[in-house]
């Protein structure tokens, strides 16, 4: 049974009024990452995990969820600079490009709860597309191709104007608005995905 610290009117009320972007009106600048090859490669796959969440409505040509069975959401840092990519060495989180999914281990995220997340084709294309045949260990990497250890959040700020934290809020904020009351089960799951209470995420999500 999931708990919160407030009832979930008040809750959602509370996020709706967050001061954060409001994650359409940033999605250009983060799909444009996705295809810029100037920039750290990285970069261009940090952009990619977050687009691939969604795509474009052919009929209002709004944002909506792309698939919710392999919706990622927008995972920390720390589930990003502690998943490696080549070879399953049994303590790191591993991201399998060529059976599709990643687990997240339980010792390399802060909930310390293990799960595992389906990934749509689109997204293993589109990281093969960016690493090419020249996989790193590591799926977030520093220029000279080691594991990323600084603050992915200003790395991110750098080329948009936004920290990686605040696209976190602004993506669940809008994902929160578009789901209507009878599917917040989808939420409740984007939560688990993403290790952490639905309550964290409506409050003060981090």
């Amino acid at each position: 049974v999931q708990t919160c610290a407030l009832p979930i009117l008040a809750m959602s009320k509370q996020n709706l009024t967050r001061q954060v972007p409001w994650f359409p009106d940033i999605y250009w600048h983060i799909a444009a990452l996705a295809k810029d090859e100037g920039i750290n490669r990285s970069i261009r796959v940090l952009a990619r995990l977050i687009t691939d969440n969604v795509r474009i409505d052919s009929d209002s040509g709004q944002l909506c969820v792309a698939d919710c069975r392999t919706e990622t959401g927008i995972l920390r840092p720390s589930d990003l600079v502690n998943t490696v990519f080549c070879q399953d060495d049994g303590l790191q989180s591993f991201l399998s490009l060529d059976e599709g999914y990643w687990l997240i281990r339980e010792a390399c995220t802060k909930n310390r709860v293990e799960r595992r997340l389906e990934l749509s084709a689109s997204l293993v294309a589109g990281i093969r597309e960016i690493y090419g045949d020249s996989l790193p260990k590591y799926l977030i990497v520093a220029k000279d191709g080691e594991r990323y250890r600084g603050a992915i959040s200003s790395m991110f700020e750098e080329y948009i104007g936004h920290g990686f934290d605040e696209v976190r809020a602004s993506y669940f904020t809008w994902r929160e608005n578009i789901t209507p009351p009878e599917r917040r089960g989808e939420l409740l799951e984007l939560c688990r995905r993403q290790g952490h209470q639905y309550s964290t995420a409506m409050m003060n999500y981090r």
